[in-house]
């Protein structure tokens, strides 16, 4: 006897078309969600550099210098990689990245670090103190809320990081 050896019907090739579309529906946005904080840890690691250098001249002189002169920004308007367009520095010895190539929502905004001389965020740090806190977060002057992007080590507040002035690229 002949048998007839069917393929598949036009009614289950569109039931796994149908799932594949749903299933790339779901995973696409959180494939494109973990790429941009995957980026951003370029981001902190442009920061942490800076990071180094202030806790070293904070600890080591007897005067602290003003914003934009604490060696470690960025200089002559040239990116400072893939991810970071910009390193500024203010007159507490913050530090802040401002973002590009990430993704339309967090380009051009800014991540802050922030030295504290004491876990009680009191004052500012002064020449010669110890530096026991960093605060991590995205800045108070970004015009859309990039917490989600951030590892969860930085998502201090705006509040926790607090006001910060003389804000200067050094270029």
């Amino acid at each position: 006897m002949y048998e007839m050896h069917r393929g598949f019907t036009l009614l289950e090739l569109m039931i796994v078309v149908a799932i594949i579309g749903i299933l790339a529906t779901v995973s696409l946005p959180a494939y494109q969600n973990y790429s941009a904080r995957s980026k951003m840890s370029e981001v902190l690691l442009a920061l942490s550099a800076c990071r180094t250098n202030i806790t070293e001249t904070v600890q080591s002189t007897s005067s602290l210098p003003l914003g934009g002169q604490w060696a470690c920004e960025s200089r002559s308007g040239a990116p400072v990689s893939q991810y970071v367009e910009s390193v500024e520095t203010s007159d507490e010895g913050a530090v802040r990245a401002r973002m590009r190539n990430i993704n339309a929502a967090v380009d051009g905004q800014y991540v802050v670090i922030r030295p504290w001389p004491d876990i009680n965020r009191s004052g500012v740090i002064q020449a010669g103190d110890y530096v026991s806190l960093w605060d991590c977060g995205p800045a108070a002057t970004n015009t859309v809320d990039i917490s989600a992007m951030l590892p969860t080590s930085c998502r201090a507040s705006a509040a926790d990081i607090g006001a910060t002035s003389g804000w200067a690229s050094g270029s």
